[in-house]
């Protein structure tokens, strides 16, 4: 029997990562990319759940498969909704990256605190994925967001709300911008692990 996949149900997990100096988010490269497209190359590691897992366990899945680690803390941070959050070439991609015909994604986001040490950016490397400086991701999701849009103001909204910032933003620059997820992540790396 073949384990079946939730076809509008994924986790998204933002792995934060501290390496004593700055504050980092994995991003993986999105497969089946086409430079031609208005999708980045880089996305957070995501999937949709499987049938026979709850979405703690899909978060853990992902975040296993992303990292090679075991054990992290995970948190819930936020259900992503809206019925038209997803579309275009992005509902698109999900559709024919894992085979399936759905209309609607709804997204359960978690987030994680890792240490960077050799072994974790190793592994993390060999698969494809970058570590990128969190405050980089803000910035340049401020400037696309103040140039798009033309709404300075947008600069502290999560892409989420608007749906012109929703259509030229990635999942990654709006998580974050969330200012509590990102917050929390640099308060946790300055105690140390």
């Amino acid at each position: 029997m073949s384990i079946q996949m939730n076809q509008s149900l994924s986790v998204d997990c933002a792995v934060f990562g501290f390496n004593g100096k700055s504050l980092k988010v994995l991003l993986i490269e999105r497969r089946y990319y086409a430079p031609d497209t208005r999708l980045d190359k880089l996305k957070l590691p995501g999937a949709m759940i499987l049938d026979n897992e709850t979405l703690p366990q899909a978060a853990y899945r992902v975040l296993e498969e992303a990292t090679g680690l075991r054990d992290v803390y995970l948190k819930q941070m936020d259900i992503f909704s809206d019925p038209n959050r997803v579309s275009g070439e992005e509902l698109e991609w999900i559709n024919r990256y894992h085979g399936i015909r759905t209309e609607r994604v709804v997204t359960v986001g978690y987030y994680a605190l890792v240490k960077l040490d050799t072994r974790t950016v190793a592994y993390t490397t060999a698969k494809g994925a970058q570590w990128v400086d969190v405050d980089s991701i803000q910035r340049r999701w401020r400037f696309s967001a103040a140039r798009c849009c033309n709404r300075p103001w947008l600069s502290n909204c999560c892409p989420a709300n608007s749906p012109s910032a929703r259509s030229r933003t990635s999942t990654a620059q709006c998580w974050a911008s969330k200012s509590t997820t990102a917050t929390s992540a640099r308060r946790y790396s300055r105690r140390g692990f």
